[in-house]
């Protein structure tokens, strides 16, 4: 088993997410890049991204090679999959309003919002796991 796929079983252990098939691939950047394009991830510059299908069936976490710190990553987008369920909600509720344009803005909004907490939450849980607190203020 690669060292990746072990932090991914130890932070599924301790997020409660067993339940949930992931899978982890960390990719050189160009590659990464392109796969960032294809999922619409709007920030060039993030180390980490994630595509849930919605369901527990499989979720798949990609990784920049050249991100700092793989396991603080591997947290974050672990606890995007946590928030899962809000979001899901939230954007369902986006979808009744009838103006495109106050569409766009509450949609940029709750985005920003999902991100800010988040990383509050990641924060929270490095404050609490040595293995995260050193990285914590080089991306937090």
């Amino acid at each position: 088993m690669k060292p990746i796929d072990k932090l991914l079983k130890k932070w599924q252990r301790n997020l409660k997410l067993l339940d949930w098939d992931i899978s982890v691939e960390i990719k050189d950047d160009p590659e990464y890049e392109e796969l960032e394009v294809a999922v619409g991830s709007e920030k060039g510059d993030t180390s980490g991204f994630n595509c849930v299908t919605g369901d527990r069936n499989h979720s798949k976490i990609y990784l920049k090679k050249s991100c700092s710190n793989h396991e603080l990553f591997l947290v974050h987008e672990l606890v995007h999959i946590l928030l899962n369920p809000l979001d899901d909600v939230s954007v369902s509720m986006v979808e009744y309003i009838p103006s495109e344009d106050a569409k766009k803005i509450i949609d940029t909004q709750r985005n920003d919002a999902l991100e800010k907490t988040n990383w509050s939450i990641t924060r929270e849980i490095g404050e609490h796991t040595s293995e995260l607190q050193s990285h914590l203020n080089l991306v937090c």
